[in-house]
């Protein structure tokens, strides 16, 4: 009887933890979320942006990106 009483606890001690780690996982991507936007248009101070980063050190905007901004190369061998 004292084996199955600690096969149990083990039992609630694994899904006790399960809980908090995922408790812990979803407000450390919540908090990510809040802080880091790819939202092109919205390039306020105060959110990391990478894509207002990309757009303000080569000038690469997403919105107004056409078959016409590239450039075509041939590597001859």
């Amino acid at each position: 009887m004292n084996k199955l009483k600690e096969k149990g606890q083990v039992a609630v001690e694994y899904v006790l933890l399960l809980v908090v780690v995922s408790a812990f996982v979803m407000i450390v991507f919540d908090r990510l979320n809040n802080i880091i936007s790819f939202d092109y248009q919205n390039c306020n101070a105060g959110v990391f942006n990478p894509v207002c980063a990309i757009n303000d050190s080569i000038g690469f905007n997403p919105g107004q990106v056409s078959s016409t901004s590239f450039r075509e190369f041939r590597l001859n061998r």
